[in-house]
């Protein structure tokens, strides 16, 4: 859902900027359209974000802001069609990599995001959440191969979300091995990649941090360790639910 004057925003922007895609904030509402909260508080910013000025610690958190872009429609290829899940993503790193293109990050928020039980990311179920974090990851595996060499800093960023997604996606498979009897595909985690999921300078926002934190922890205990605590887990669902809710 939009909010009243967006088409007029957005349409002053692209004929005034030279921009190929616009993110703006969101207001967040419930099912019956009761405003929970803004996802900022400070609507006045305009960043506009190119390959040359593009900076991870900056910026990386703009790829979690879905739902809320628009783009001119020379951006859309046919790239898109190989993707499952994080179109509004790899659209905006297309973007970011094109030569004499740029995004706009503004500030002011002109879509409602109706938060209920079936949000992709609200999912009840473990075995739902298993198969949304594969097709995250398998999109974010397509965007790094595509995407990497584009520019040093939102190569940092490419790795940052498929290193994560690729967690998530394990801890979750791994926690329900007794359902699917061996884990798909090349999930092991390198040493320099444990180094970079722990690294200070990639911490997500201080919401996320605690879970961060305790699933990068998790890959530096021995294989065995890791699967004892996998089974000490499926016993007592409920610190898994825990945790989840943090």
């Amino acid at each position: 859902m939009f909010t009243q004057d967006k088409l007029e925003n957005v349409y002053h922007i692209f004929k005034e900027e030279k921009v190929s895609e616009i993110r703006n904030e969101v207001i967040y509402v419930d099912s019956n359209n009761n405003i929970l909260f803004s996802s900022k508080t400070d609507y006045n910013y305009k960043y506009f974000v190119n390959r040359y000025n593009y900076n991870h610690k900056k910026y990386f958190w703009l790829l979690g802001a879905n739902s809320c872009i628009s783009m001119r429609r020379e951006l859309i290829s046919d790239d898109v069609k190989y993707l499952k899940i994080a179109v509004d993503i790899y659209l905006t790193i297309s973007a970011i990599c094109k030569k004499e293109e740029q995004v706009l990050l503004y500030g002011k928020p002109l879509t409602y995001y109706r938060v209920h039980s079936q949000n992709s990311n609200r999912s009840r179920t473990l075995e739902v959440k298993l198969i949304l974090m594969k097709s995250h990851f398998e999109d974010h595996q397509t965007m790094y191969n595509r995407f990497y060499s584009c520019e040093k800093e939102l190569g940092r960023t490419l790795k940052f979300y498929l290193l994560n997604y690729k967690l998530l996606y394990y801890l979750f498979q791994s926690y329900l091995t007794d359902k699917y009897k061996k884990l798909e595909g090349d999930l092991e985690f390198s040493l320099t990649d444990k180094i970079f999921l722990l690294d200070r300078f990639n911490k997500p926002p201080r919401k996320s941090r605690v879970k961060y934190i305790l699933a990068s922890s998790f890959l530096l205990l021995p294989s065995s360790i890791r699967f004892h605590l996998f089974k000490f887990l499926r016993k007592h669902s409920n610190i898994v639910n825990k945790i989840l809710e943090i």
